[in-house]
């Protein structure tokens, strides 16, 4: 499941409906829309196996014991384009093959 955040401007109930009409469109009927909820509860209630996005979220993940991925703006490279793709792959792949998540599942000796 993929939990994106946007925070560039507020939207008019009107806008809204549209901008989510335009998702469904463009994503599936099988995804998901959260409207509101603090990230904690989503994570909790709809089991995420990772978490996409930016840096305020980060102990979300980690209280969740979840892999984190910041695509944050302030980040030193871009995901636009083919290449940028190629980026997230890479920089998703290397976050959930990370050891930091085997250890910290792993209970206490």
């Amino acid at each position: 499941m993929l939990l994106e955040e946007q925070s560039v401007r507020p939207l008019t109930p009107p806008r809204a409906a549209l901008n989510d009409a335009f998702i469904v469109l463009n994503a599936g009927r099988d995804r998901v829309l959260f409207a509101g909820g603090s990230p904690d509860e989503i994570v909790r209630r709809h089991e995420v196996d990772v978490l996409i996005a930016g840096g305020r979220n980060m102990y979300t993940a980690l209280k969740a014991r979840i892999p984190f991925l910041d695509i944050n703006q302030e980040r030193d490279f871009g995901y636009e384009g083919y290449q940028g793709m190629v980026e997230l792959a890479r920089q998703l792949t290397l976050t959930l093959n990370s050891p930091v998540w085997e250890a910290v599942r792993t209970p206490p000796p």
